[in-house]
């Protein structure tokens, strides 16, 4: 297992592994990724554990940060839906 980022996902592979998972939500797309990236001063990153070109966990990972020198000090990660993991890959989340 690997965990892949960003645009090294295979979208297809992200889309089927979000079709087979019943805890998935909008907040995992892929447009929904492209989405927060194209906003002003936030962006979203997207990891996944990869198991021979099956993706056994994913989570899209929006990076808010304030503008100026107060972005220096003050930002924040958030999940939103949580992180997704399949039952047979339970140490996924702690790569």
């Amino acid at each position: 297992m690997r965990v892949i980022t960003g645009d090294n996902i295979p979208e297809i592979a992200w889309k089927s592994y979000l079709e087979g998972n019943v805890h998935a939500t909008p907040f995992h797309l892929p447009s929904y990724l492209h989405f927060f990236n194209s906003a002003g001063n936030i962006r979203a990153e997207s990891y996944a554990v990869d198991d021979g070109g099956i993706i056994k966990a994913l989570a899209v990972v929006t990076v808010q940060r304030e503008t100026g020198l107060a972005g220096f000090f003050s930002g924040r990660q958030i999940i939103y839906g949580g992180p997704l993991a399949d039952d047979d890959c339970p140490g996924a989340l702690d790569m």
